[in-house]
């Protein structure tokens, strides 16, 4: 088939901005369809009237462009606008685009940047992220750190459409950005003139601002009416009128930044899916279509609704799809029927199981550029199928669909496997949907038995349910590991089921994970001593995909098993940390060991809320060099900036540019420190950043914890040591009654530190052991 994706823009009149804002947008979209035919094409006859004249650039007009499309057999043609609003000139191509329908067999408008009905909340937030970027800030509050306001500068229309630039500055409000103003070259909305930029720099006292353009290439506007020295740009008013010092404006539009070009590759992803009306075709199905096997004279349109039956365009009781996939019954000859209703529904179950569907938490979150599905929790499988076992045992209903609201107030929907009867136990079965999360319990099977008792609703945990065997967890050593809140969950599940049924007795709810011991094996129970199987667990009944609240809950389950044993612990990152205590014969002091991952600000906090005293934290230099610039999520996706804080210390201490260049150009922190090795700065400048460590972890901790910090790297074999990570060390080791340590000495005498807080970091020791 003869395909092509037409790019379409306004355009420009610098062949730089063209090839940096335009032809970047074109080439992402030409290496994500290879198979297609990408080409570009301007809107404004003069511009491209002008690079022909003034560049001898040739760029097609959009008429052209189109012409040739139909005239070169183009079957499929989607059109994709640069345009950031539906205005003036998205109207203008959407009628042009138009007049193709029936010339080419297939065409398909793309939306604009910001979509169709206000502001596109992931284009809002990469813009503002890349600009940021492109001025070295992490986010807005950085920049708001350093009495940096931020200002995008669009274009402005007096088109109705214009009002996205007013939409634009409510949402970056709603999300708390309070240091950001939208700007507009024309000044319309009238809300976003240059006057008004300066007045809100001004009544906010900021002494500096960055302006970055919010238009797809960065022309002569951003050039010279934003960023130029014009006493009328946006730069000298922010300066005469706003009170500000210093103001700097970025020259990159939009179609310059990565993530930009990715969200456009999106837009035409979108466009070419299959339209998605919310039916299917099942052809095993018996009631495929859904008039077969049901007599003509019962079939109505209420089995239209069902999204469990296949109904094509059309069918018998002339009902149609609109153009946004909606079913439209306003022909439909047959009666709605509460019979016919209640067929559906009896079938409901059966047919969605033969689909291959289930019912699914509807509720997502975003993560980076992708729509993440939300899931639901062992304990709230666990409530669903006590439900389902309840109802079976008190009036032997077998429902289904199972529903509860989550403790977080989302409702959680699911279609039990199977009911049946064991003894005097009634059980229901329902399978978990962890969503969108890596998780090792999705898809796992919970079976719930119920039978009556006199009075009350106990939970006891049967086979694959694990029990707990260390002190610290949410049960008691010997309980099973059913934890508070799905116990919550399913005594309020029975009890209304209790109420509904009028049964004045009891009930008891035996809970089976038949695949539990298996998988228990690949989660973290074994290590926070949970044995024989899984955890029913869940505080909101939700799983949010890639959650790293469940991380840090397993560290604070983790330090409260160590504060068991005392108020001593040893943080590490991981492997690497334990591997080192032991080579170093740290192992043998006696004091628990935790690993902290890249949460080590959390770790942190939670130590002090659960009263440690003493608390030692090891790990690879490259981790814990972040700490050092008050990084407390050490994750390489939050921050960085390992090179720039070993090149800043070494600068301060003596370095010269070239120094600083060589470290700023290598790859790990090994090569950063081979470097200073080379230069004689290893000692002075480790010593110094091994300080802004401590002093770092002292104000986390507030001064109530006494810490001390030990980082080593591999290629150089280097140990670096604070003064205080020494004089623990040697505490610990005589409360052991051990032997000293292998150091060549260099701390103060044991018992020296100070147990209020380090008020005293002293000389920061950074040799290796002998």
């Amino acid at each position: 088939m003869n395909r092509q994706i037409l790019v379409v823009s306004f355009g420009t009149s610098d062949p730089k901005d063209i090839e940096r804002d335009i032809w970047g947008i074109e080439e992402s979209v030409r290496e994500a369809f290879p198979d297609w035919q990408v080409r570009g094409a301007f809107t404004s006859g003069f511009i491209v009237k002008k690079l022909k004249k003034v560049h001898d650039l040739e760029v097609e007009l959009i008429d052209t462009a189109l012409e040739k499309a139909v005239n070169s057999g183009v079957e499929k043609l989607v059109v994709l606008p640069t345009h950031l609003m539906p205005g003036i000139e998205y109207e203008k191509l959407k009628t042009k685009v138009k007049q193709c329908e029936g010339k080419i067999r297939e065409v398909i408008l793309c939306e604009p940047l910001l979509g169709l009905k206000g502001v596109d909340k992931e284009v809002a937030k990469a813009a503002l992220s890349e600009a940021l970027k492109a001025f070295d800030y992490l986010d807005a509050v950085e920049a708001k750190a350093f009495d940096t306001a931020i200002f995008l500068v669009g274009h402005g229309t007096k088109d109705p459409g214009g009002k996205v630039y007013e939409e634009l500055q409510k949402y970056y409000e709603e999300e708390g950005i309070d240091n950001l103003f939208v700007a507009t070259v024309e000044g319309e909305p009238a809300s976003t003139s240059f006057s008004r930029a300066a007045a809100f720099a001004k009544s906010r006292g900021y002494k500096n601002a960055v302006l970055c353009p919010f238009m797809i290439t960065a022309g002569s506007h951003a050039v010279k009416d934003m960023g130029g020295e014009e006493e009328d740009s946006l730069k000298s008013i922010l300066i005469r009128e706003g009170g500000l010092e210093m103001v700097t404006p970025l020259f990159r539009g939009l179609g310059s930044f990565d993530s930009i070009n990715e969200i456009f590759v999106r837009r035409v992803k979108k466009a070419l899916e299959p339209k998605n009306y919310r039916f299917f075709v099942h052809e095993n199905c018996e009631f495929f279509p859904c008039h077969k096997g049901i007599n003509p004279e019962d079939f109505n349109c209420l089995f239209c609704y069902c999204p469990l039956y296949a109904l094509g365009d059309k069918c018998g009781g002339a009902f149609t799809y609109t153009d946004k996939g909606v079913k439209s019954c306003e022909n439909c000859n047959f009666p709605h029927k509460r019979e016919n209703y209640d067929r559906i529904n009896r079938r409901f179950g059966e047919i969605s199981m033969l689909a291959g569907q289930k019912k699914v938490l509807e509720h997502t979150i975003r993560s980076g550029d992708k729509e993440l599905r939300c899931g639901i929790t062992t304990g709230t499988v666990s409530a669903l199928s006590a439900k389902g076992a309840a109802i079976k045992l008190l009036t032997g209903e077998e429902p289904e669909e199972l529903s509860l609201v989550t403790p977080v107030g989302f409702l959680a929907e699911a279609v039990p496997e199977k009911y049946g009867i064991r003894g005097e136990y009634a059980f229901c079965e329902v399978r978990k949907d962890a969503g969108d999360d890596p998780d090792d319990t999705d898809g796992i099977l919970i079976r719930a038995l119920v039978k009556k008792t006199d009075s009350g609703i106990t939970i006891r945990g049967g086979k694959g349910v694990g029990y707990v065997t260390k002190p610290g967890l949410d049960q008691k050593v010997g309980s099973p590991a059913i934890n508070r809140v799905p116990r919550e969950m399913i005594t309020a599940e029975a009890a209304k089921v209790l109420e509904e049924s009028e049964y004045r007795g009891g009930l008891e709810v035996l809970l089976e994970v038949p695949m539990g011991e298996e998988i228990a094996k690949k989660t973290f129970n074994p290590m926070l001593g949970i044995q024989g199987g899984i955890s029913i667990l869940g505080t909101s009944g939700m799983v949010e995909p890639m959650s790293q609240e469940a991380l840090v809950r397993t560290i604070e389950v983790l330090l409260r098993q160590a504060r068991e044993e005392g108020d001593k612990v040893i943080l590490v990152p991981g492997n690497y940390g334990t591997d080192f205590l032991r080579r170093e014969g740290l192992t043998e002091l006696g004091v628990p060991q935790v690993k902290f991952s890249n949460f080590i600000g959390e770790t942190l906090d939670l130590a002090g809320m659960l009263g440690f005293k003493e608390v030692l934290i090891a790990g690879h230099i490259g981790k814990l060099v972040k700490v050092a610039a008050g990084i407390m999520n050490t994750h390489s996706a939050m921050a960085d900036g390992r090179k720039e804080i070993i090149a800043a210390h070494a600068a301060v201490l003596g370095g010269d540019t070239e120094l600083c260049r060589l470290i700023m150009e290598s790859k790990t922190t090994g090569e950063s420190l081979l470097i200073l090795e080379k230069a004689k700065l290893t000692e002075p400048v480790m010593n110094r950043i091994m300080e802004e460590i401590q002093k770092v972890v002292t104000k986390k901790t507030k001064g109530e914890i006494s810490t001390g910090v030990v980082a080593f790297s591999k290629e150089p074999e280097k140990v670096f040591w604070t003064r205080n990570a020494r004089e623990l060390i040697n505490l610990w080791k005589k409360s052991e009654k051990r032997n000293p340590l292998r150091s060549g000495g260099g701390s103060r005498r044991p018992g020296t530190h100070h147990p209020e807080g380090q008020k005293h970091t002293g000389k920061v020791q950074s040799h290796r052991l002998p």
